[in-house]
């Protein structure tokens, strides 16, 4: 979960049931980070003229998904998910930010 195939995971872990969702919490967090380097990544090497209107949101979708089936087993998500969602505002390749 602290690499490119944590959004594997989230693809798994957001339409399927896991018998004990207590050995999750931890890793869900540092996937979701790693989702936003992967996005920051993705983002820094794309052309400008590569980009589409909904571009991440299939991942976005998986990760929060799985998130929410998560949620209070004493696992803050929103410092990850917010850091998900400012990666998404990352400087697009050949654009600067003001």
């Amino acid at each position: 979960m602290e690499n490119d195939h944590a959004l594997e995971v989230f693809s798994f872990l957001a339409w399927n049931e896991v018998p004990d969702k207590k050995l999750f919490p931890k890793p869900v967090r540092k996937g979701v980070v790693a989702v936003a380097d992967w996005i920051r990544h993705s983002i820094q090497g794309t052309s400008p003229s590569s980009f589409y209107h909904d571009q991440y949101s299939d991942e976005v979708e998986r990760t929060l998904r799985t998130v929410e089936k998560f949620e209070g087993l004493s696992v803050d998500y929103l410092p990850a998910v917010r850091e998900m969602r400012a990666a998404l505002d990352e400087p697009r390749l050949g654009k600067r930010s003001l």
